[in-house]
């Protein structure tokens, strides 16, 4: 076991350094992105649409682990800017695909310059073996989060 009551510092848990790091990376993100009218979050999202091809909503949020009301709320804003469509599924009228417009399109490539820019930052000091190190524990953790996940829903029914 990593963690011990008698050695646990909340300040050195790498889940409070996630924690930590993703809300300076969104406050950073969308200060860098006021200017052009988005949030961090808003472009999360289109880039998603754009390279899941077509994704619903509930992929969306599964995507980015948030709920489904405050994926929805993203997704009416950004309906509203008239940056996406809700396409209704020609094999399955239940279903409601979702699509980037032209307009959103042109939002992304012209901001991912300064996405990559920022990413590139924020690696500053990173060798490519700690990033991929980095990457490689991230996503244990994450399929164990998923496991976890699906152990809670078994146990609901």
């Amino acid at each position: 076991m990593i963690y011990q009551p008698s050695t646990y510092k909340p300040d050195e848990s790498i889940f409070f350094l996630i924690a930590r790091n993703q809300l300076m990376f969104e406050r950073i993100g969308d200060q860098r992105l006021k200017q052009f009218g988005i949030s961090s979050s808003q472009l999360r999202v289109m880039i998603l649409i754009d390279y899941l091809n077509s994704p619903t909503a509930s992929q969306i949020a599964a995507t980015v682990g948030s709920n489904a009301a405050a994926t929805v709320r993203t997704l009416d804003r950004l309906e509203k800017k008239e940056w996406i469509r809700r396409i209704r599924s020609s094999q399955d009228r239940r279903v409601i695909n979702l699509t980037i417009t032209p307009k959103a399109k042109e939002i992304i490539d012209q901001l991912m310059p300064h996405v990559f820019e920022f990413l590139n930052n924020a690696l500053n000091g990173v060798t490519p073996d700690e990033f991929s190190t980095v990457k490689k524990v991230l996503g244990i953790i994450a399929n164990n989060h998923l496991h976890m996940l699906e152990a809670m829903q078994v146990a609901k029914v």
